[in-house]
């Protein structure tokens, strides 16, 4: 550390006890440091300041007066004494702090002997000076004794013990204050150039100092932390929690824990806080270092919801499998069972009592068929054969169906969009997706409501918010909002689950919105859903679009019973293939049963004639439908395909999406289903 000699010692304190010493004794004297500055002066003489040092030659012989001293000053014991050329005595004691040379006690100008008033009327002469004035200055030059001179230089040697010694006290103190000093600064620079943030707070909470990263953290500026508390800044305790949690800290000393706090935008970000209380003088204030934990907390949630998404995929694949297993077979049953009730139909009088009974088993079989269709589509293995198609014209299509469905009490509003893109979606699955949405929005009202159905163009130009999978490009969007009930939070993280429903038992299967998911996904759109319980719900449906320009004509089924065709019918359940057999017989169609491949292959290659179509089912034991149609083309080229099954199999579609020229007919079936699907391929 660099001081100078005025750093350490009183100034006006010492220039006060000099002139008082002056006062008594007569003695001059001065403090001045190494760099020549006078930092304190008394009594010189005027024979120097008004002659000696005012002439340019006889100050020359002053400053080797000067040079003398300051030469000898090693010397000193306690002082270094010097005749100046001019006949003046002059004494300096050098002032030492630790070994430090800082600057000089001066005595000086006085004689130790009656002067010699005939030289000085010489030196006159010889400088030019008034001799008369400059004699008065020379009488006025004190006359000491060697003792009073000895006696001074002690007393001026404990003098300069005393100022050294208040100089090192102040020093010790410069020196203490300095470090002091340093190492707040330290503490200051290591607080504000932290990652983390810092605080400290009183007992109120009330923010008494803060470093830059927290201030970057929070958004706000120092001066307006240092006018909040705590709890303003606080995003997930109320202000009496923290409170109890401030008296905690107290009573443990210190605390670790994860919170929120509101930045000034207003959004909340999560920190690491780690506090400490301390004492001081009967009262107390708290530090705190905060480490922001957000992108940590993102990354947890959002391994969260892939886990989440992961255990959805887990389960529907798990479905699927469980529905393909079921449907294969239990389809093959209620083809059995319905078309044995259309024979027996068409073979009983309606106005017997059996009729009706048949007729309400027709009805349970189609209620177990439509919920295999329901576990199949949101298993994604319903088979769908997609076209292009315009929204509007396809909901207007169905509107009468959805004001039968949900009661004269609600009212039904569209709101189309002008100029709406296309899209290419199974016109059936809109069906589904609208009539399982409008019936869950009816039953969410209570007795008079609304449901809105409305369209619109949406492009992603970015992954959306809460749906990371919603990739960018154009979309068609699908609202159908209600004014019912809503939903709580709870209610919407399961409402797409299989099996899982709110309404009372017997009055729904949980698998509508499972349902209407599947078909969503099975596409390649997304599904969100907005509720507030006591104010309706909205779910809206995105589409992709697709590019071509105009929708492909949707034609009506084509119902037809001429027969006349020769059928080669291979399946492998011998219930269901002796009930085809029959169905087709009696739409005038020729049937070769097989009831395995390999009897099929046989069969085709005895036939004489030709073979107008092979209807076969697509899971069989020893080959499958696709690889005997395959084989039986090289013997019968001309020979139509349509394909059965309970499920979509991969064997013939991608993904569940048939090709446009392959045909394919759902199990179970209707006899007017089979005899518009044989039209169809024999015709394509």
């Amino acid at each position: 550390m660099k001081y100078r000699l005025e750093d350490l010692i009183d100034i006006e304190q010492f220039q006060s006890l000099q002139d008082r010493l002056n006062s008594i004794y007569s003695f001059p004297s001065s403090i001045i440091d190494n760099e020549g500055n006078i930092l304190t002066a008394t009594a010189w003489q005027d024979i120097c300041t008004r002659f000696h040092r005012r002439h340019r030659e006889c100050e020359k012989e002053c400053i080797k007066s000067d040079r003398y001293i300051l030469e000898h000053l090693s010397e000193a014991n306690p002082a270094v004494s010097y005749r100046c050329p001019h006949g003046l005595i002059d004494n300096a004691t050098p002032i030492m702090v630790e070994g430090k040379h800082l600057g000089n006690f001066f005595t000086g100008q006085f004689f130790l002997e009656e002067p010699d008033l005939d030289f000085f009327r010489k030196q006159a002469a010889r400088w030019g000076f008034d001799e008369e004035t400059y004699i008065e200055a020379v009488k006025k030059v004190p006359i000491w004794t060697q003792e009073q001179l000895n006696h001074y230089l002690f007393f001026i040697k404990g003098l300069i013990e005393v100022i050294t010694s208040i100089a090192l006290k102040k020093l010790r103190t410069i020196e203490s204050q300095y470090k002091l000093e340093e190492i707040e600064e330290k503490h200051r620079t290591i607080l504000q150039t932290a990652m983390d943030g810092f605080y400290m707070a009183d007992l109120e909470g009330r923010i008494l100092q803060v470093n830059d990263a927290y201030c970057r953290m929070s958004g706000y500026a120092e001066p307006e932390l240092l006018s909040m508390s705590i709890a303003d800044l606080e995003g997930r305790e109320t202000r009496e929690e923290v409170e109890r949690h401030i008296k905690k800290i107290m009573m443990q000393g210190e605390d670790r824990f994860e919170t929120q706090q509101r930045h000034k935008d207003g959004s909340l970000f999560f920190v690491e806080v780690s506090a400490q209380y301390r004492a001081t003088n009967g009262s107390g204030h708290f530090v705190a270092f905060m480490h922001d934990i957000t992108a940590r907390k993102r990354a947890e949630e959002e391994k969260s919801r892939l886990s989440a998404q992961l255990q959805q995929a887990q389960k529907m694949e798990s479905i699927g499998r469980l529905a393909g297993g079921v449907a294969h077979d239990f389809n093959n049953m209620l083809g059995v069972i319905l078309g044995h009730v259309e024979i027996a139909l068409d073979q009983v009088d309606s106005s017997l009592p059996l009729h009706q009974n048949l007729v309400e088993i027709a009805k349970a079989a189609k209620r177990s068929s439509n919920l295999t269709r329901q576990l199949l589509a949101f298993a994604r293995k319903q088979a769908i054969a997609p076209r292009i198609l315009n929204l509007n014209e396809t909901i207007a299509g169905t509107v009468k169906m959805l004001e039968c469905m949900i009661g004269e009490h609600i009212t039904l509003r569209l709101r189309p969009s002008q100029d709406l893109w296309n899209v290419k979606f199974d016109p059936s699955q809109i069906d589904q997706i609208l009539a399982n949405l409008c019936v869950n929005a009816r039953d969410a009202i209570a007795d008079v409501g609304e449901i809105t159905i409305e369209t619109g163009n949406w492009a992603n130009r970015e992954s959306c918010g809460t749906h990371q999978d919603f990739l960018p490009g154009e979309y068609v969007r699908l609202t159908v909002r209600d004014t019912g009930c809503g939903m709580t939070e709870e209610i919407l993280s399961h409402v797409f689950e299989p099996f899982f429903t709110t309404k009372e038992v017997g009055t729904g299967t949980g698998l509508g919105l499972a349902t209407v998911y599947g078909i969503v996904k099975q596409n390649g759109g997304l599904i969100d859903v907005r509720s507030t319980p006591g104010k309706g719900t909205a779910f809206t449906v995105y589409f992709p679009r697709h590019p071509d320009s105009g929708p492909e004509p949707r034609t009506g089924e084509i119902v037809s019973k001429a027969g006349g065709k020769t059928i080669l019918l291979v399946e492998d359940e011998p219930a269901l293939l002796k009930l085809t057999s029959t169905t087709l017989q009696r739409q005038d169609h020729t049937v070769l049963p097989a009831n395995t491949p390999e009897e099929a292959i046989r069969i085709a290659a005895e036939h004489a004639g030709e073979i107008d179509l092979l209807m076969t089912d697509v899971i069989m034991p020893q080959m499958n439908g696709r690889n005997l149609a395959r084989t039986l083309l090289s013997l019968c080229p001309r020979m139509r395909c349509l394909f059965m099954s309970g499920y979509t199999a991969d064997i013939i579609a991608h993904s569940s999406i048939l090709d446009e020229r392959l045909c394919f007919i759902q199990k179970p079936f209707s006899s007017e289903q089979l005899a518009s699907k044989v039209r169809e391929a024999l015709e394509s």
